[in-house]
């Protein structure tokens, strides 16, 4: 019985530590009702004429000395079967590029801010900078950690992460230019949107298993 059980609780701790990410937008069945946000061109999937190909959503925006750059959006969460409180942190690859654009993005880079958002400006961000290379980087956040933003004055509550008009935005600003500084255009590509499942829940489900494994013995 005593074996049993501590081999169920050994199970339970490595089946806990190797839980993965649900992918909540891969972009490889459709558009999945991702917009534009704040102009530029959008297009989904791969994008030929615009440089290399590869998956995922692909923003073309043009950047100048301005704090705004642009931005794209998912639907509503509720509105694709998605409840941001079942997740601890979400990720999103990010891509940054200017090849075959004219004229170029001289750069550096703008900051790109993982973003959960409600109407009426209230915005909870992770602010990441990353190169402009054209390579794709995971750029990862705690729901936890978010920064409150805009309107937002306190960390984000359960209550909000169950909104019906919760989205998830990827936002490129220009924080790091110089007033005056030349206008460029820049690509940004999203692909795999994923959330971290709640622990909670998961050590529930194992611990359900562990009864189980006891009430067989």
């Amino acid at each position: 019985m005593r074996r049993s059980v501590l081999i169920g609780a050994m199970m339970l701790l490595g089946f806990v530590g190797t839980v993965n990410a649900d992918v909540l937008f891969d972009f490889e069945g459709g558009v999945q009702s991702w917009y534009r946000f704040g102009g530029g061109t959008l297009h989904f999937g791969p994008a030929p004429a615009e440089g290399s190909i590869g998956d995922g959503i692909v923003y073309v925006t043009s950047l100048n000395e301005t704090l705004w750059g642009g931005a794209v959006r998912s639907p509503n969460l509720p509105s694709v079967g998605i409840d941001m409180s079942q997740y601890t942190a979400f990720s999103a690859d990010v891509q940054l590029s200017n090849d075959g654009l004219d004229p170029v993005y001289p750069g550096p880079g703008p900051d790109v801010e993982l973003m959960l958002n409600l109407p009426g400006y209230l915005e909870w961000t992770a602010t990441f900078s990353i190169p402009c290379d054209g390579q794709y980087y995971n750029l990862a956040s705690n729901i936890a950690d978010l920064v409150p933003s805009n309107l937002a004055t306190s960390p984000i509550t359960q209550a909000q992460l169950q909104d019906p008009s919760l989205q998830i935005r990827l936002i490129l600003r220009n924080t790091q230019r110089e007033a005056g500084a030349p206008a460029g255009k820049i690509r940004l590509r999203v692909d795999n949107v994923q959330g971290l499942p709640e622990p909670v829940s998961v050590v529930l489900l194992a611990a359900g298993g562990l009864v189980i494994l006891r009430r067989r013995r």
